[in-house]
Parts: C-alpha cells; structure tokens; sequence
C-alpha cells in the first residue's frame, strides 16, 4: 500500500507541474514524451533507492519526520471476537483496491474487444475515420479525404495507439486517482494537437483545415474504445483553438529544466520512506492482542494502580500489575554513555537507512515485546499528571548488534522520553543489518505506546 500511495502521489505531482507549466506550450511532441516519461517514472521512483541521496542530510530529515508522522497511522487495534477477528483498515482498503482493478481490468477487456470488432467490421462506404496501430480507416464519403489522411498516418507513424494503451493500464493501475483518467484525456488531446499540427500544413490554411473539422459529421464514439478517431466532439474545440495558437518560443523549453528538482525531492521522498518501510517490516503479522505480565518488581500492593503498555503500532499490549504508587516512583535514568564521533569515511561508518537484509531482535519480534513490557516502567510523574501517548523512538543497530545514539523523535515528557530510551538502550545485541554480504550501521525506529488503565 505504501508503494501505491507514493506512485499514486507521483502521478499527481507531475501533472499538476504539466499543468501549470507545459500544457498551453505548442511543443506537443516534448509534452507528449514529459506525459509519457511521468507516467512510466511514477512506478519506477519508489524503486530508485541509491546510498548517494540516502546520505543527503535532507533525507536524513525527511526519514525522522515520515517515522514520527506514521506511528499514528498504524494505530489500528484488533480484537478478536469468538474465535474471529475484524478486518484491519489496511486489509479492507487493499480488498477494495483489489476489486476496483478486476472492475476495470475487465472494462479494458471489453473495450479491446470493442475495438477490434469495430476495425474489423469497417464499412468504407460510411464516414468514419480512424487508426489503430497500423491500420487506418477512412470512409470514401468524406469530404477533403487526403487531409484526413494525412492526419491518421501521423497516429500510425507516432504509434499513438501504444500512448493509448500505456495510459490505459496506468489508469487501471491507479484507478482510486482522478489525475489518471486526465492523463488519459491529456494524452489524446496531444496526439490530436500532433496530427491536425501537420496536415493543417498540408491544407490551404488552419482555417480551411478547422472548418473542415467543423464541418464534417461525427462517426464513432472514441470516449469507449482505443481508436484514434479523427472526430473527437470532446476535443474539438481545443483542437480549433491549438489551432489559432503561436508557436511558442524556444526560450520557453527552459521550463522542462524545472522538473529536475521535483524529481530528486521524490528520490529523496523515496529514499526515506524505505527506513520506514524497513522498519515496520514483519510488524503487521501478529494481529491477535498479547498481553504480557511483568514478574519483577515483586510487591504486596498498596494503593494499587493499574498501568498498560500499549505498543499500539505492533498490535502488542503489555500490562504491567499490581504496582504500587511507592514502586512506580520515577528515578531519572542513568542513561548509556554516548558513543565515539562517527568517523566521516562512509565506507567505514555510513548509517544506512535501508539495508538488503533488515536487523532483527534476537528471538523475534515477540521476544522484543516482551523485553519491552518486562522492562518499561511507567514513571510516576506521568501517571500523576495522566499523561498517555506515542514516544517515537529513533536508535542505531551497531555492526556488532548493539543498540546506539538513542533519541527521541517524538516524546511526551514526564519521563516518559527518558524511560523510553533508558529501555530502549538497554537492549541485547541484535542480530545486525547486512549489505552486500558485510553488517553495517542501521536506523531504526520504534513507536511505544504508553496508556493508563482506569481505575
């Protein structure tokens, strides 16, 4: 889903810079391959993860923001009911996603067919017009035959139908995004600008050759199938009005430069987002609620409050019982000391932000909750103050496993940063993150939930 929503966001980027910037320029050609190129590269970006842009500070930056912002994305808990459970809004959101590209994959399919028959069933008597690949069509009945002529073999000899089919299955793909039924729209429209382009020269005039568009009757409805129709009502009358417009000036190429920095901010994007993804991968698998039961500090209580740790993000609870208001007392930690200055040789020290093989707690994820949940106290300051919430915490898997540079990326106070990292710090060795067949240095980031019981 994370892949979907970033080509999905891609798409809307590109087209909204197409918009604003190349659509009214008369270079149908270069607006053409842009068009095309986005499209391709939208499903591409999300793949381009390079150490290079990975070690940018920006990326640095954007990596601790998109893992303080998801941890409440993911907050979606789970209770099972008779054996049962409920769909997560995950599941329920890809289930309808599933569904929307059978609807549409079989739309395409009927259209095919659509096309096919309608190429061949022609009637050259009539007065159509129109091309599919390599096969133009034309009706011996229109008036002015040679212009149209001309216009349907700037289709073929531009393979215009590949545009089409492209654009097609890059709607299907991302049918939930309005931007891909205008992509499909705007494609067209250029293929239109491309052909009435050259045989308006072929004419006595753009005049002549727009009254002629006027003035002809319309044929098939190209709104349903994948032909390149020479009569389009749809697009008629930005056909005429491309018609009557200046060529743009060459200084005006200059705009397609613009689009570099909006593609390295999405590598950057991208580059980012994969710490996350690395991060909670594997998380989702246990869906079921495990409450674990803290053994130590064994207390008789008096006045007993309940408390909970909820690592909500892990679908994980921890409750932690029968302790007292004398045992929850909050004792600032002793934190870990810090670690050496990282040495600027990235062959020797570079922190990856995502690695071929992730790190991973020893024993799995659920020995990590229970590390968590027989170690995490809650401090009293907080509880005393009713303080709940997320603490996102962000740390370094050394080569050697062993937890570093602990810090918070999104804290509540009240001690509760501080326990976190305290608990956090105080790991085993992990089993460290490999690249290219060698352990390295790796982000990694934790959300905690800390929520009180009621009384």
């Amino acid at each position: 889903m994370h892949y979907l929503i970033q080509v999905n966001l891609y798409l809307i980027v590109f087209f909204a810079f197409y918009l604003v910037f190349l659509k009214k320029e008369t270079f149908y050609q270069a607006n053409r391959f842009y068009l095309m190129l986005s499209g391709i590269v939208s499903f591409v970006i999300p793949f381009m993860q390079t150490e290079w842009v990975k070690s940018w500070f920006v990326t640095q930056e954007v990596s601790d923001f998109i893992a303080a912002y998801d941890a409440s994305m993911l907050d979606i808990p789970i209770t099972p009911v008779s054996g049962s459970r409920f769909l997560s809004l995950r599941e329920i959101i890809l289930g309808i996603y599933a569904l929307g590209l059978l609807a549409f994959t079989g739309l395409f399919a009927v259209n095919v067919i659509k096309t096919l028959r309608i190429v061949a069933r022609f009637n050259p008597e009539g007065s159509q017009a129109f091309s599919f690949f390599g096969r133009i069509r034309i009706g011996r009945e229109l008036a002015q035959y040679k212009a149209v002529l001309d216009h349907e073999r700037v289709h073929v000899a531009q393979c215009h139908s590949f545009d089409i089919l492209l654009f097609e299955a890059i709607a299907i793909l991302c049918w939930v995004n309005p931007v891909a039924y205008f992509l499909k729209k705007e494609i067209k429209l250029l293929h239109e600008y491309q052909a009435d382009e050259f045989a308006s020269k072929n004419s006595a005039s753009k005049a002549y050759y727009a009254a002629l568009l006027i003035g002809q009757k319309f044929g098939i409805s190209p709104e349903t199938i994948l032909v390149n129709s020479f009569f389009t009502k749809s697009l008629l009358k930005a056909r005429i009005e491309m018609l009557g417009r200046e060529e743009s000036h060459k200084r005006a190429l200059v705009k397609y430069g613009f689009v570099v920095p909006i593609f390295l901010g999405m590598m950057v994007f991208a580059s980012a987002s994969i710490a996350k993804s690395d991060n909670l991968k594997g998380l989702e698998k246990y869906t079921d609620e495990v409450v674990f039961e803290a053994t130590k500090p064994k207390v008789e209580p008096r006045n007993v409050k309940e408390v909970k740790i909820d690592l909500s993000d892990y679908q994980k609870g921890g409750t932690v019982k029968s302790l007292s208001e004398e045992d929850l007392s909050f004792k600032k930690p002793e934190l870990l000391p810090p670690p050496p200055p990282v040495e600027k040789n990235p062959t020797v020290d570079e922190v990856f932000v995502g690695v071929e093989q992730a790190p991973s707690f020893v024993g799995g994820d659920r020995e990590m909750y229970h590390f968590l949940s027989e170690n995490i106290v809650y401090p009293a300051p907080a509880t005393r103050a009713n303080v709940q919430g997320r603490v996102t915490v962000q740390f370094i898997i050394e080569k050697d496993g062993s937890v570093s540079n602990a810090k918070v990326l999104k804290g509540l106070g009240f001690g509760l940063d501080e326990e976190s990292i305290r608990v956090v710090s105080s790991m085993p060795k992990w089993t460290p993150g490999t690249q290219n067949g060698r352990p390295v240095r790796v982000y990694y980031t934790i959300p905690i939930m800390f929520t009180l019981s009621d009384d």
